[in-house]
């Protein structure tokens, strides 16, 4: 049972240190503090659709593409909720930004992560 218990740890190790050189490898044509201070920015945001609202009604329950423009990255693309101040959801990022790599990561890992919330 022990060596069971070892196996699956050392598993789940080498499987997190993959995922984490993919992920470096994906971040190299970003800076590090660039790729930081979005990631920031989109906890920061989603921290007030959850604290206001909720996943469902920010991602039209589930979409993605909903997710993605709540956040608002470029701008809050649609009428503002009472709770939004007006500088809460300006434009945080450039369009060659939006769609890189780096910044589709950072977003489709915080979905997943509210999608399990």
């Amino acid at each position: 049972m022990l060596c069971l218990l070892i196996l699956a740890l050392c598993t789940f190790r080498v499987q997190n240190k993959t995922k984490n050189l993919k992920t470096k490898i994906k971040f190299k044509n970003m800076e590090i503090q660039r790729k930081q201070e979005i990631e920031q920015e989109v906890k920061r945001r989603l921290h007030l659709w959850i604290e206001n609202s909720s996943f469902e009604e920010m991602s039209a329950f589930g979409s993605y593409m909903r997710f993605e423009m709540s956040i608002g990255l470029i701008g809050y693309p649609f009428e503002k909720k009472n709770w939004m101040k007006d500088n809460d959801f300006e434009r945080f990022i450039t369009d060659d930004e939006l769609r890189s790599d780096e910044v589709d990561t950072i977003i489709t890992y915080f979905f997943n992560i509210a999608n399990k919330i």
